[in-house]
């Protein structure tokens, strides 16, 4: 018997905290699948490759051949290392080399026109096209005749297709995890395009939100799909998501804890003898709030003269890198760091620990890692109070929030913080309630564990129906 894992298990982070839980989840819950199936097949979607490869290429100034040398390496090493399905490698290989066949030809052909071709191919329709037209699980389906369950421990786009593709398929039980919304309840409102400026966006946004809708309600009328897990309570805000769950009866669950950090980043903790120095290291986007970021620094640049802001990352996209470049132009910002993405993870810890305070201005989060990393670290957290914020970090003494989009309130606190006499830093980190928090969220095989249990009912009821 045959489980499928529907994941990306990249460990740099290059395309965020998701990918990077991913790569510490996924060992630990091949091993308790174990104990249920014989066989475990990993399926890493292809356009989650191709995006990696693509971003590798662009950050680290690399040949579109060597970035896709690279995530193949990786991918290999994880598969081997945790020993699934030998069968995995030649899908990854046979999704590559039609992918690498492809975007060698898209970077030789539209290298002038690439802003152009990207806003025509970027819209719902013609992206939905791109993004599933690799995807190959129907050789998994064909090979595999004694499948029992599928999970994705992703809720993109593409992860979510080849769970439908599975499901229909194969006509197995199935399952996922949400680590952000899926589906809005308005899309074309004036926060969508407050935050992306223009229509194009949130009319992709909603062609997209259909097109997801569409496929889960596939899968749930036929009574494949058994339960959802969220990272935390607010990616099931939605009123239109919740009706859909609601009308078909699929479960929820949110696993406790549901993220961790590495041991070793508590060994670059320090919470004396800093500086006025604040960090910002996430993907830089709008929907991360780079922008206000800046508004915000101006702010405390006036207050506090020498303060200093540190910003690490990746762009989402050139039109972002230029506009972000532009407004601090615009702004005069005299003490901004910019060291884009810190491929060294010990080196990111490093620098984020000399920092007294994590400006963080996300609308869009569930379970914020560099959240968490943060804390681990001993730097303080200024917020948006989004959902995501207020339901994990709720409670915690060196957390502030403030309303979201009020970015001068988010200055203000991030004044106070950094004009903190040391004594009373020192408080905001070391007592009972931070240190509970960091010991419950310091294992990725308890999270694991967590994730787990609320699969286990549904796998042993699709074993128990293939006995009979």
């Amino acid at each position: 018997m045959s489980f499928v894992l529907i994941t990306a298990p990249f460990k740099s982070g290059i395309l965020g905290g998701g990918f990077i839980r991913s790569n510490k989840v996924v060992p630990y819950l091949i091993q308790l699948l174990r104990k249920y199936v014989d066989n475990i097949i990993i399926y890493i979607p292809a356009n989650t490759i191709r995006i990696n490869a693509n971003v590798l290429s662009s950050s680290l100034n690399i040949t579109i051949e060597d970035a896709y040398e690279r995530t193949y390496k990786e991918l290999r090493d994880f598969i081997i290392r945790n020993n699934v399905s030998a069968q995995t490698l030649e899908v990854v290989d046979l999704i590559i080399s039609q992918t690498l066949s492809y975007d060698k030809k898209l970077h030789s052909s539209y290298k002038e026109y690439k802003t152009l071709y990207d806003k025509i191919w970027g819209f719902g329709p013609f992206y939905i096209f791109e993004t599933i037209r690799f995807e190959k699980v129907h050789n998994i389906i064909e090979d595999n005749q004694s499948l029992v369950g599928a999970y994705s421990t992703n809720e993109n786009m593409e992860f979510l297709y080849s769970l439908y593709k599975i499901a229909i398929g194969s006509h197995i039980p199935t399952s996922f995890m949400m680590q952000l919304p899926i589906i809005y309840d308005r899309v074309l409102n004036y926060s969508m395009l407050r935050l992306n400026r223009t229509l194009i966006h949130a009319l992709s946004t909603e062609v997209f939100n259909k097109f997801i809708e569409n496929i889960l309600i596939r899968i749930m009328r036929q009574g494949l799909l058994k339960v959802i897990i969220g990272v935390s309570p607010s990616v099931f805000l939605s009123e239109r998501f919740m009706s859909i769950v609601r009308r078909y009866n699929v479960r929820l669950g949110v696993p406790f804890p549901a993220n961790a950090v590495d041991e070793q980043v508590f060994r670059f903790r320090r919470i004396e003898g800093k500086e006025p120095l604040a960090v910002f290291f996430a993907r830089l986007t709008p929907n991360k709030g780079i922008f206000e970021l800046l508004r915000a620094w101006k702010i405390v640049e006036k207050e506090i003269p020498n303060a200093k802001l540190r910003i690490m990352g990746m762009f989402g996209s050139e039109e972002h890198k230029v506009e972000f470049f532009k407004l601090m132009r615009i702004l005069n910002l005299r003490n901004v760091e910019f060291l884009g993405f810190i491929k060294d993870r010990e080196e990111l810890y490093r620098l984020v620990s000399e920092s007294k305070v994590l400006i963080y201005p996300s609308h869009e989060d569930a379970f914020p890692l560099v959240v968490l990393e943060s804390l681990a670290l001993g730097v303080a957290v200024v917020a948006y109070n989004i959902p995501a914020i207020k339901y994990v970090y709720r409670g915690l003494p060196n957390v502030f929030t403030v309303p979201e989009y009020d970015y001068a309130a988010l200055a203000k606190e991030a004044i106070r913080v950094l004009r903190m006499s040391e004594s009373e830093y020192v408080k905001l980190h070391e007592n009972d309630t931070v240190r509970r928090f960091l010991e419950l969220h310091s294992s990725w095989e308890n999270v694991a564990r967590a994730e787990f249990n609320l699969l286990g009912p549904y796998i042993e009821y699709s074993l128990s129906r293939v006995r009979r």
